[in-house]
């Protein structure tokens, strides 16, 4: 599962360091391949660089693996973090919104209740 975040989401502030789930991977391009012996028939040397091909191919595979794993993780946590904070904006609004509804009542039954000096 991949999920991609919208930047509009995201306060200014807090762009600058949000890095997206997927990113390239560059791989250097030089390899080193093993020394082989000169003695070595074509097809065992064939058969070596296949069966090293094959190792390398798989240690690959496992590593993107876990970096998707890794990546999807982070794009869930980044994405409740994100809920998150959007519920406690509309609660706090919520909120200031009830504290000046309560201050205002409380002005009002103070205005009708006559002052005993």
């Amino acid at each position: 599962m991949h999920s991609n975040v919208d930047a509009s989401t995201v306060p200014s502030q807090l762009r600058p360091h949000l890095l997206p789930s997927l990113r390239r991977v560059h791989l250097d391009a030089l390899i080193e391949k093993p020394e082989i012996p000169r003695t070595v028939s074509g097809s065992t040397e064939i058969a070596l660089e296949n069966s090293r091909l094959h190792a390398e191919n798989e240690a690959l595979k496992n590593a993107c693996g876990l970096w998707r794993r890794r990546a999807e993780v982070h794009g869930t946590a980044t994405l409740g973090l994100l809920g998150f904070a959007r519920t406690a904006r509309d609660q706090a609004l919520r909120m200031r919104y009830e504290r000046d509804e309560v201050y205002k009542h409380y002005n009002l039954l103070r205005e009708r209740l006559p002052v005993n000096e």
